[in-house]
């Protein structure tokens, strides 16, 4: 993984790795931090992986509506996990897991997870109306 993140480097700036690693060391970005990122990063999978982490998100955000009178969406991020044919909204449910990560469709959010939002919205505070310009007199 470290020798991609170099060869990629070397790719976006087009000169040779070991310029691109000496680049890399000069913006502190060297070897030793890239381990110390892949290893935080291995860290954070293993603890989501022991608490058995869960989230969600609309299924609209992995579409765009076209400005269509049927009302169509078209695809804009590749799906993680598939939709039913007759989806009218939902949600994109996420979890790490001892397993590792998964994803499923559901029409409605589970209990805990509409509960989390509603906490985190009521202490949230409220947002003012936006106001609508005032007429043009010209």
């Amino acid at each position: 993984m470290i020798f991609l993140a170099i060869a990629v480097a070397a790719g976006v700036w087009e000169i040779d790795y070991k310029t691109a690693l000496r680049k890399l060391t000069e913006a502190k970005l060297g070897i030793r931090y890239l381990t110390k990122e892949v290893h935080r990063t291995d860290h954070l999978m293993e603890n989501m992986r022991a608490r058995s982490i869960v989230w969600a998100e609309p299924v609209e955000n992995y579409f765009l509506p076209l400005h269509s009178p049927n009302r169509e969406w078209e695809l804009v991020q590749e799906l993680p996990c598939k939709l039913p044919s007759d989806w009218q909204g939902g949600f994109i449910i996420h979890g790490v897991g001892p397993s590792g990560s998964q994803s499923t469709f559901s029409r409605t959010l589970p209990r805990e997870l509409r509960e989390g939002l509603e906490e985190s919205e009521a202490k949230r505070p409220a947002r003012k109306p936006k106001q609508s310009p005032a007429p043009s007199t010209v």
